[in-house]
């Protein structure tokens, strides 16, 4: 009754790679009424999208310019994990160890930057792994109070060179602070974006420091049908080219938003 195993198998085919299983296997262990321990290994396939594959594809996305690669791969990966979760009625935490070994993983490979426009093709890392560390918690502090995070520690490399992946954060992290009274709820939320490595016009990786996101909101509940929201994301309008000529992206400006939500 308290031990549970699931096995089970996903068969892809592609009319250029032909045909991939990917099995996994998941254990689940309701250790006490309050603690349930979980472990698994599964297998993972993703083909090349039509542009990744099209050797005449080119196109723009913002300050990017991007190319096909009629010589990619297909990716597959194998993964392992193991987890504690622990909760009662008022609280929850949870934990989880992860392993991921992949072969053939698309990426975008920087060929040039002229200027602030990059130019990039579809092309493969031989072996890559990716290792890290999941943490989650919700509390109830009282008084209508309750404080929620998620966190993750990952480390992303090169198998072969060692070098470490771009654009994958070493740490994200998301606290939240939130109220809840009769009608009214207030939500504050922290989002955190860790220290990340990018290439520079150089084709040298170079690391970028982290930064993070503020965002307030409130609802409040008319009635069992209606309920208004609004808030403010961004509040410190952190822009990320004040810290790094190195970011791809952008994140959006302090921005007010209204909403209704209606159930019928």
């Amino acid at each position: 009754d308290s031990l549970s195993l699931t096995v089970g198998a996903r068969m892809d085919h592609h009319g250029i790679f032909g045909s991939e299983a990917s099995p996994r296997v998941y254990l689940v262990w309701s250790a006490t009424p309050e603690l349930t321990l979980k472990g698994g290994y599964g297998e993972a396939f993703r083909a090349p999208t039509l542009k990744q594959i099209s050797p005449l594809y080119e196109g723009g996305e913002g300050p990017h310019t991007f190319y096909g690669n009629a010589n990619i791969r297909p990716e597959t990966s194998r993964s392992w994990e193991l987890a504690a979760d622990w909760r009662n009625d008022k609280n929850a935490y949870t934990a989880t160890v992860f392993h991921n070994e992949i072969k053939d993983l698309i990426y975008t490979n920087l060929l040039r930057k002229v200027g602030p426009r990059g130019f990039y093709q579809y092309d493969n890392i031989s072996r890559a792994r990716t290792y890290g560390l999941e943490l989650s918690m919700a509390h109830e502090l009282g008084a209508g109070f309750s404080l929620s995070n998620s966190l993750t520690w990952m480390d992303a490399r090169d198998s072969d060179t060692r070098d470490r992946l771009t654009g994958r954060p070493e740490l994200v992290m998301t606290p939240k602070l939130q109220w809840q009274g009769k009608q009214l709820s207030v939500q504050f939320e922290w989002q955190y974006t860790g220290r990340q490595w990018l290439k520079n016009n150089a084709n040298k990786l170079e690391r970028v420091s982290g930064y993070g996101l503020a965002n307030l909101s409130a609802g409040y509940q008319v009635n069992d049908n209606l309920k208004f929201r609004s808030g403010v994301n961004n509040l410190g309008n952190v822009r990320l080219e004040d810290k790094s000529e190195l970011f791809g992206y952008v994140e959006r400006p302090r921005t007010l938003w209204v909403g209704v939500e209606a159930s019928f």
